[in-house]
């Protein structure tokens, strides 16, 4: 399904956070942090850019585009990307483990081992805990988030407030090396984007995928006997929150 890779490499700061932000009265702002932004980022992005210049119906996009990510890269070798690591392998700096069914009940060896490695190259997909480490495919996220000041303007005109007119927001800077990347069934014109809820300015550029690509190859394999898919949680009030 998927023939083309989009990579975006920042061209500055991009948005941490969902709307989440730092004042003396809210003082858990990270707890809103959430980055990188969701295929459905880039997916209204497709729509938003094919309004401006027309390259493909309106139709064809909403019936036949989709998007897979994020994921992120080395800008050198972006077809190499790196994806999360399913959460039965257990890939520390210290050593590794894995979740195992015995009996009918998860088990591991070394319950005192937490990951320190939250992404993995896509052609390790299949290796065990030990092989990526040993192997160097295992990596921590390549960002880190600060806190920038953002001014707060006045309804009526473009003047920051008089008083408190200034507060902290969650900014990801992405290390110069690395990528996002995200899985496309259509390719964008390559140029720079308004990206994001904070319309920060990025690069894009699509990569078409060989049929014989080891992606492509990884993609084509049929899912077997199960699989599993997780979600990050129902979130309401502090009162009413469950995972």
């Amino acid at each position: 399904m998927f023939k083309y890779l989009i990579t975006i490499s920042p061209l500055g700061f991009m948005y941490g956070s969902s709307g989440a932000f730092l004042s003396p009265e809210n003082l858990v702002g990270r707890s809103g942090a959430k980055f990188p932004p969701e295929a459905a980022t880039l997916s209204g992005l497709f729509f938003s850019a094919n309004k401006v210049k027309s390259y493909v119906s309106p139709k064809e996009l909403s019936d036949d585009l989709f998007v897979a990510g994020p994921f992120w890269a080395k800008s050198d070798d972006p077809e190499y990307f790196y994806l999360p690591i399913p959460w039965h392998k257990v890939i520390a700096k210290k050593g590794v483990d894995e979740w195992k069914r015995e009996a009918g009940k998860w088990h591991r060896e070394s319950s005192d081992i937490d990951p320190d490695y939250r992404w993995q190259t896509v052609n390790s997909w299949k290796d065990r805990p030990a092989i990526i480490k040993k192997n160097g495919d295992a990596a921590e996220s390549p960002w880190k988030y600060v806190p920038i000041l953002h001014p707060k303007t006045k309804d009526d005109e473009r003047c920051t407030l008089a008083e408190d007119g200034l507060f902290l927001e969650n900014a990801v800077q992405m290390d110069d090396e690395s990528c996002l990347v995200y899985l496309s069934t259509h390719a964008l014109a390559d140029g720079w984007y308004r990206f994001g809820g904070e319309n920060h300015l990025v690069e894009i550029k699509s990569i078409e995928l060989d049929e014989n690509s080891p992606i492509a190859k990884l993609l084509r394999q049929p899912i077997q006997r199960s699989f599993a898919l997780i979600t990050p949680g129902i979130w309401g009030s502090n009162k009413f929150s469950y995972r």
